[in-house]
């Protein structure tokens, strides 16, 4: 009985000694929130430089080629009544929104443009 005791005694310390203390096993709520927005900015950050900015460069591109068009044909129906603030505006959503999207936006902020 005594070699049987002392089996169970070592088995028992042994199975305290690896097991991990209760307070590890769950964090507490605030941790986990912390590390949860953490990791939601860090993914919204990558998103924006890997696929976003790049896309808003193309943007960019395709709209300042678009604006040297689109300028012509404002220009052509200008004497029909056309408004001359349309150049500010074909400026605007041509050029200066995608050249703000891209580069003066602050990186994982304000993924949407607007």
């Amino acid at each position: 009985m005594d070699d049987l005791s002392h089996t169970a005694a070592a088995l028992l310390l042994g199975a305290a000694l690896a097991s991990p203390p209760l307070p590890a096993w769950a964090e507490s709520e605030p941790v986990q929130e912390s590390l949860k927005e953490q990791a939601t900015e860090t993914f919204y950050a990558a998103l924006d430089v890997a696929v976003l900015r790049p896309g808003g460069l193309a943007r960019l591109t395709l709209g300042s080629l678009l604006l040297i068009p689109s300028t012509i044909i404002n220009v052509i129906g200008l004497p029909f009544g056309r408004d001359p603030d349309v150049f500010e505006e074909d400026i605007e959503s041509y050029v200066l929104d995608p050249a703000r999207f891209t580069f003066q936006r602050p990186i994982g902020k304000d993924l949407t443009g607007f």
